[in-house]
């Protein structure tokens, strides 16, 4: 029976909680909220809803885990860590699944391995209510090794990046740049479509350009394309900013499209590449890299 601590019982630890108990999996867990003492009722139930126990300190629920996950605030990342590492033993695993910069992840490293420990960043990048326990994972650090074998067991879907603390951490928030920029993207693009009342043959037309194509692929035409054409898509930008305007909606990601293809446009890649397109998003980096952007 793995015992398992939660330091703070948000989303997160509540829809992993869940999914364990779901499963029936071998696994004991206990959680800590900063907040718990003035919502005792509300985490309570949410506890016994998930099969979890609260415990009122910090170090009693450390006391009690073989692995400890954070999964706090950003903000709160750092203070946490380091308060937590104060009670962390060896032979116990912290790990730290908060969404942070990877320098925290660093940063608490050193301070286990300052400690004789081993530290586990993961990165989780699925959803969480869809996947509970099983969310994608990616670990890296020094207790990475020892993570997957205590918790894979269990139905958890982990995939080790390396040793180093801080690329899983890197990982997630380059993702996040795509996945959370793209829904943003896609939101602009069909409240234009819905004013205009064709947001059938919008997603029609796109899904034509976009469905079955994999995702490198994409990445080598359109970000090649806009090496070779980002004049032309300036202009074009304009009058896509325009019209949308004209519609009522504040068109925020399309006025940054322009501006980044105005960026793009001053390292004049077109000459560069000598008026032949690069064969994709690689020759685009290595571009960008000579002209000291990367």
């Amino acid at each position: 029976m793995v015992k398992l601590g939660f330091i703070g019982f948000g989303e997160a630890a509540y829809e992993m909680s869940s999914g364990f108990k779901a499963e029936g999996s071998k696994v004991e867990i206990r959680a800590f909220d900063v907040a718990y003492e003035k919502n005792k009722e509300s985490f309570d139930k949410r506890a016994e809803k998930a099969g979890v126990t609260m415990v009122e300190s910090l170090e009693a629920l450390i006391g009690s885990s073989d692995v400890i996950m954070s999964m706090v605030p950003t903000a709160y990342t750092l203070t946490t860590a380091m308060d937590a590492l104060k009670h962390v033993s060896a032979g116990q695993l912290f790990a730290d699944a908060s969404t942070s910069l990877p320098n925290d992840m660093v940063e608490i490293a050193k301070a286990a391995a300052d400690r004789g420990l081993e530290f586990t960043d993961a990165a989780m990048l699925g959803s969480l209510p869809k996947d509970k326990h099983k969310v994608p994972i990616l670990v890296s650090g020094t207790g990475a090794d020892r993570f997957l074998e205590i918790m894979k067991p269990l139905g958890m879907d982990i995939e080790k990046v390396s040793e180093k603390a801080g690329d899983a951490s890197a990982i997630k928030l380059t993702r996040s740049i795509y996945m959370k920029g793209l829904a943003t993207l896609m939101t602009e693009t069909l409240m234009c479509a819905y004013k205009n009342n064709i947001q059938d043959k919008i997603i029609e037309s796109i899904s034509v350009s976009l469905d079955g194509e994999k995702f490198v692929v994409t990445a080598n035409r359109l970000i090649a394309g806009n090496a070779i054409h980002s004049e032309r898509r300036t202009h074009e930008m304009e009058s896509v900013i325009e019209f949308a305007e004209e519609c009522g909606i504040k068109p925020t990601m399309t006025i940054a499209t322009k501006k980044s293809l105005e960026e793009l446009n001053e390292l004049k890649l077109k000459e560069y590449f000598k008026d032949s397109k690069p064969k994709g998003y690689l020759d685009v980096m290595v571009a960008m890299h000579d002209k000291g952007i990367l």
